[in-house]
């Protein structure tokens, strides 16, 4: 319909619309040809602005992409996707972690959604030698996504340096030992089928551990088949 539509009468505006449906079709090459056409009616157009620079940039033109979203972001400094995706593109780059967290900052306050953010982030401070800055942006990585192999990783080498050798993997171990116990109260008779355990935030506050390590706790006993979750009932015992 929006070829049909952009053959007939292919104003900008329905060369656009073509040129952002080609995207997210996957034809990249397509898009960029549209989208670049329309760029050069409308400058000033963000959101062409935004799908020229993706389309160029998953067609592996990354420098050319980077470019454009930069011009999105001289039209509207706090345009939230031009700085999530320039951002995310310079975290890859040797030598620019820096901006790379300037921007993915600047986005997640713009209100952005960026997948495991503060996981990103460690990375980058630590590629910087900012030990407390990653290691901080590390354990909140942890607290979401607990197996996360680079948060964990890092905060193995940053607990060595920091003297606590081992550190990292007691604390990676933790999530066993109250696995464990749940197993064992089960089987001692001191938790009954259809007892609720207690919230993940309260029992890490009561054990002295991370929320992360909890929730790898539960999900290990859940792995073994001792409790079961639901949406508003929240982790209990099996019977």
């Amino acid at each position: 319909v929006l070829e049909e539509a952009a053959a007939e009468d292919p104003s900008a505006r329905n060369r656009k619309a073509l040129g952002i449906s080609q995207f997210f079709r996957g034809r990249d090459t397509e898009a960029a040809i549209l989208l670049t056409g329309v760029h050069e009616e409308k400058p000033d157009d963000g959101e062409v602005l935004y799908y020229l620079a993706a389309s160029l940039m998953r067609a592996g033109r990354i420098p050319e992409g980077q470019q454009y979203l930069r011009d999105a972001l001289d039209l509207n400094p706090a345009d939230p996707s031009a700085l999530r995706l320039l951002g995310l593109t310079l975290a890859d780059q040797p030598g620019e972690e820096l901006e790379a967290i300037e921007l993915l900052t600047r986005a997640r306050r713009a209100g952005a959604y960026v997948p495991e953010l503060p996981c990103i982030l460690g990375s980058l401070e630590m590629r910087l030698g900012h030990d407390e800055s990653a290691w901080t942006a590390f354990s909140e990585c942890l607290e979401d996504h607990p197996d996360h192999p680079e948060a964990n990783l890092g905060l193995g080498i940053l607990s060595d340096r920091r003297g606590q050798k081992g550190h990292a993997i007691i604390q990676y171990e933790k999530y066993l030992r109250i696995a464990d116990a749940i197993d064992d109260a089960i089987q001692g008779g001191e938790l009954a089928p259809d007892t609720k355990l207690p919230p993940m935030r309260n029992l890490a506050y009561d054990l002295g551990v991370t929320l992360g390590t909890v929730s790898r706790a539960y999900q290990e006993a859940e792995r073994r088949g001792l409790v079961g979750g639901e949406v508003g009932r929240g982790t209990y015992i099996k019977g």
